[in-house]
């Protein structure tokens, strides 16, 4: 199927739809299903696939694609991915207020944060948006706010910020938590001395020690640090 400088109309939607099942991959589907729970149908294709393609669509009429009503979970993911290529940050806002809404699993949530360079130029703009998700009532939304934050926030300017906003996520879902938990971790590497004394005192037992066991695991902290940091624990 041609996707480069494509002007996408609901015909070609279901074009489209029949073609990602065409590449679709029955073991792939049955692993992503059960690695990643949400709301999502899955057809079973993998991310550096739906990357590719993604890139194509997104060097098209890519405005016209996102108007896709996504049933699947590849699509939303594509969909997704071509809002993270677009290269006016303040259309790239636009489009993410509402796309955060279709959010259902961490997966989507995780690669088109991670894939939405332009972020490091606008961090400033960026952090309204930041804010707007930590203050979401939904699991997911609360989760990009996260993941935006320990993907391009870990730094001298901004640190105070995000350890400020992490302590103050008091939301009882898991994949809220891990992130908080994988934040902690992140941030950990290069301002431990901000971090500690947050531990055992600022997070619920389940993230906090979430976030010491990944921290453990990480290979850029000392091994010294790493046995420090078990006192820290929540019996």
């Amino acid at each position: 199927m041609i996707l480069i400088n494509r002007v996408w109309n609901k015909n070609d939607f279901v074009d489209f739809r029949k073609y990602l099942f065409t590449i679709a991959n029955k073991d792939y589907k049955e692993f992503t299903s059960k690695l990643t729970p949400g709301e999502s149908k899955f057809i079973g294709i993998s991310i550096p696939v739906l990357k590719s393609i993604a890139k194509d669509i997104a060097k098209g009429d890519y405005k016209s694609f996102l108007l896709i009503e996504c049933l699947y979970h590849e699509e939303k993911m594509i969909k997704g991915l071509v809002i993270s290529y677009i290269k006016d940050f303040d259309l790239y806002l636009n489009y993410m207020y509402q796309f955060v809404k279709e959010v259902d699993n961490w997966a989507i949530c995780d690669c088109v944060v991670q894939s939405s360079k332009l972020y490091k130029k606008n961090l400033e703009k960026g952090w309204v948006f930041v804010n707007y998700c930590l203050s979401s009532n939904e699991e997911y939304i609360i989760r990009v706010g996260i993941v935006l934050m320990l993907t391009y926030y870990i730094n001298d300017n901004y640190i105070e910020d995000v350890l400020e906003k992490a302590a103050e996520v008091k939301f009882e879902a898991y994949y809220v938590k891990m992130a908080v938990a994988w934040l902690i971790s992140v941030a950990f590497v290069k301002y431990s001395h901000k971090v500690i004394p947050m531990l055992k005192k600022d997070f619920d037992k389940f993230t906090n020690n979430k976030a010491i066991s990944k921290i453990r695991d990480s290979f850029r902290v000392s091994k010294d640090l790493k046995e420090y940091i078990t006192k820290y624990r929540i019996k």
